[in-house]
């Protein structure tokens, strides 16, 4: 007897600690999603809420009360009731899943009537042959306002571009046209200026001769053809310089190849910047052989030396020593040009190779600005180099670099 009493109490005792710990873990359970962030939710197979963690209640303005018990279709906007009664029966039929298991975005209706977009994810388990649905929801509205607001952005800025680019466009067709038509200019214009130049230079030579041969010349009207002489020389000089400009901005320079000796090149160029050379300036030559063949275009290489020289002529004092000096390694030739004139200031070495770009220092003298950018194309046209050492107050020593042979 008190055997089986013993049993009774025992399997009563057992099965009340079960339903203790039972309760106990769903305790625990719902603790545990009352800290998660997002919404959780468990329905039914009818859609009847069974659980809503705080998240829930924090997003949707309801209270636990509000919510256990209630149609899931609280929490949607109209339009998504109908689908969601269509998709339930469909599912319960089927079996097939076309959200289940899967995430979507959705818009969610708070209390207050307020819609938003959320991220949900659905998924389904059966207890005791009972199927219930767990939906966990993220509001993604500030998200989503965000993204709206970074595509109009980005559409703003596309528009801004196009019109940008529409704006460029026109601009670069008039700059175009006006390049074209200051080229035209400028090679009309020095075309036709050569042929008076020439007429006065040679005026002023033959006066120069016929006063030498009459002796009736005085040193007076001597020095005013010199001047003359000069001068011409330098408008041709800053005429060819814009012909040549214009050449290489067009591409149509045509390169001449012949074999020539590399000193006598040297010795035409001294022969023609003679003119702007002061009378009380040296020029000296260093080489060591006299028979330095070379294979080039002549007439490049001339335009590039009478441009150096005339340069360290320019900017030398007039009793100073302008040096030329030649160099051979195994596949090169070159030519440095030393003077002991101005220099270029440190922060405008940088710029000297551009374009109608004069140094600080240079401004009293007399240029275009083109001769050494010119220059520098025609010793790349070469496939060889021009480059330089300078120091203000000490001069400058450019060295032009030249292939022996057609690169």
């Amino acid at each position: 007897m008190f055997a089986k009493i013993w049993i009774v109490d025992k399997k009563e005792f057992t099965f009340k600690s079960m339903n203790e710990h039972i309760l106990q873990h769903q305790k625990t359970f719902e603790t545990i999603l009352d800290t998660v962030i997002e919404a959780v939710i468990t329905t039914d197979e009818r859609g009847i809420i069974l659980f809503a963690n705080k998240a829930t209640t924090n997003l949707f303005g309801y209270t636990t009360s509000e919510l256990i018990g209630k149609d899931i279709k609280l929490l949607m906007p109209a339009y998504h009731q109908i689908r969601h009664n269509n998709y339930m029966k469909a599912y319960l039929q089927t079996k097939k899943a076309k959200v289940i298991g899967k995430g979507r975005k959705v818009h969610a209706k708070k209390k207050n009537g307020d819609l938003f977009a959320c991220w949900i994810g659905i998924s389904d388990f059966s207890i005791n042959n009972n199927i219930y649905f767990t939906g966990v929801l993220s509001d993604i509205s500030k998200l989503e306002k965000t993204q709206q607001e970074l595509e109009q952005l980005n559409k703003s800025l596309e528009e801004k571009v196009k019109k940008r680019t529409r704006e460029l466009k026109t601009a670069l067709e008039k700059a175009k046209e006006l390049n074209d038509l200051k080229s035209k200019f400028l090679t009309l214009a020095s075309h036709e200026f050569k042929t008076p130049l020439a007429t006065i230079l040679s005026s002023a030579i033959l006066i120069k001769k016929h006063g030498d041969t009459n002796a009736n010349i005085d040193e007076k009207q001597l020095k005013h053809i010199e001047r003359i002489k000069r001068s011409v020389n330098l408008m041709d000089s800053i005429l060819s310089d814009f012909i040549n400009f214009e050449r290489i901005e067009k591409n149509k320079i045509d390169l001449h190849y012949k074999q020539f000796n590399l000193l006598e090149l040297i010795q035409e160029a001294v022969q023609i910047s003679q003119s702007q050379i002061t009378e009380k300036q040296t020029l000296e030559l260093d080489s060591n052989n006299d028979h330095l063949t070379i294979y080039s275009d002549y007439r490049i290489c001339l335009y590039v030396l009478i441009n150096l020289l005339s340069n360290a002529s320019k900017f030398s004092p007039p009793e100073s020593t302008i040096k030329i000096k030649v160099q051979e390694s195994n596949s090169n030739f070159s030519i440095s040009i030393s003077d002991q004139g101005i220099g270029i200031p440190e922060e405008n070495q940088k710029h000297i190779f551009d374009r109608f770009y004069r140094a600080d220092n240079a401004e009293d003298v007399k240029g275009t600005g083109l001769g050494l950018s010119i220059a520098k194309n025609y010793a790349k046209l070469l496939k060889g180099d021009l480059n330089f050492k300078s120091r203000i107050g000490k001069g400058s020593s450019f060295k032009f670099t030249i292939p022996k042979t057609e690169a």
